[in-house]
């Protein structure tokens, strides 16, 4: 049995590319795509491994922890998939929703981190859907498989300078489902 895994995900700490963060211990910034990488990595490989017969996700809620200062919010454990006021669901709310959840969804990860600065970007895609289609400005991209089968990576693809509307769509029997998300290029 695999007692806890996770990794703190700052939701309001954006980054273009996943970076592991310099100092565990207290490191200042955990964005939200180390957390939602490190899941993908971790439940593809608990998934896998017929071994592990339990598994435990740590934690569905960011947390109280006084004597904590790290990751960007004082006295708070970042670990939740959801933020300390339940208000926000982070990426990887979504990564375990598509994975765990029979109800047909769609979701293109990594919306927050809108700003960006180089042009060749990766979007990644979570989806319990047969088949999804990506298109960037109109363009039509192709899909491939990541590390199941309910993550979608599109490599490689172009951005414009300024806004880049990136859509992503999916059917489930004869109803259509779709995402969108804004990317600026600076």
């Amino acid at each position: 049995m695999l007692s806890e895994y996770g990794a703190d995900g700052n939701i309001d700490i954006s980054k273009e590319t996943v970076e592991p963060p310099t100092d565990v211990i207290s490191g200042k910034a955990f964005p939200e795509n180390y957390q939602t990488e490190t899941h993908i990595q971790q439940w593809a490989a608990i998934e896998k491994n017929p071994i592990i017969l339990a598994s435990y996700l740590w934690n569905a809620f960011e947390f109280a922890v006084p004597a904590w200062n790290r990751g960007g919010v004082n006295a708070r454990n970042l670990k939740g998939l959801i933020t300390f006021d339940r208000k926000r669901k982070k990426d990887s709310f979504y990564w375990y929703k598509a994975n765990w959840n029979p109800e047909p969804m769609i979701y293109l990860a990594n919306r927050r981190d809108s700003l960006r600065s180089n042009n060749v970007a990766k979007i990644q895609l979570f989806s319990n859907l047969p088949n999804v289609e990506v298109t960037v400005n109109g363009k039509a991209y192709s899909t491939k498989q990541g590390v199941n089968s309910r993550h979608w990576v599109i490599d490689n693809v172009q951005l414009q300078k300024g806004e880049n509307k990136i859509q992503a769509s999916g059917k489930n029997g004869n109803t259509e489902l779709t995402d969108e998300m804004i990317w600026t290029l600076q």
